[in-house]
C-alpha cells in the first residue's frame, strides 16, 4: 500500500527534469499492483470488457482518452470488488502528453512492485518507453 504523498513522489521522480502538469490523486491509500497482473491478466480483462461492450474499435467519438479512462475504472472497480485490500484505491492512472508526431495523446500510467513507473497504451497493451521529451510534455497526470 502507498499513500497519496509517496505516490505523487514516485511519479515526480519519474519525470526527474520537471513535471509542468497537474497530478490530481483523489485517495489517501492506493494499493500496488503486480506488473504481471497488469500486463497480462488485467490487459485480457479489459480487452474482454472493451470487446463484450464493442468499444474496442477506434472512432473519433471512441479514441485514446476514452480507451485510457475505461482502463483506469475498470482496474479501481476491480480494486474495489476483488482484492482484499484497504486501500481506497489502485495506482493506476491516466496521464496526457504530446506524442511525437501526432499531438495530445492519453495513456496509462501505473506504479507497480518497487514503486517501478509503468506506461502503457491501453489500445494494444504495450508497455512504452516515453522518451524525456515526451515526459516533459505532460499535461496532466490524474489517479
Amino acid at each position: 500500500m502507498i499513500n497519496s504523498r509517496k505516490l505523487k513522489q514516485v511519479v515526480v521522480e519519474k519525470f526527474s527534469t520537471r513535471l509542468s502538469g497537474k497530478i490530481f490523486i483523489g485517495d489517501k491509500t492506493y494499493s500496488i499492483p503486480n506488473k504481471s497482473w497488469i500486463k497480462k491478466e488485467y490487459y485480457n480483462i479489459y480487452k474482454k470488457f472493451m470487446q463484450d461492450n464493442q468499444l474496442y474499435q477506434w472512432k473519433e467519438n471512441n479514441d485514446c482518452d476514452q480507451f485510457a479512462s475505461i482502463y483506469r475504472i475498470l482496474a479501481q472497480s476491480l480494486h474495489a470488488k476483488q482484492l482484499q485490500s484497504s486501500a481506497e484505491s489502485i495506482t493506476v492512472g491516466e496521464m496526457w502528453y504530446m506524442k511525437d508526431g501526432y499531438g495530445g495523446h492519453a495513456i496509462n500510467l501505473v506504479v507497480v512492485d518497487n514503486f517501478q513507473v509503468m506506461f502503457i497504451e491501453p489500445q494494444n497493451g504495450v508497455q512504452l518507453n516515453l522518451t524525456q521529451e515526451e515526459l516533459n510534455t505532460c499535461w496532466l497526470i490524474r489517479f
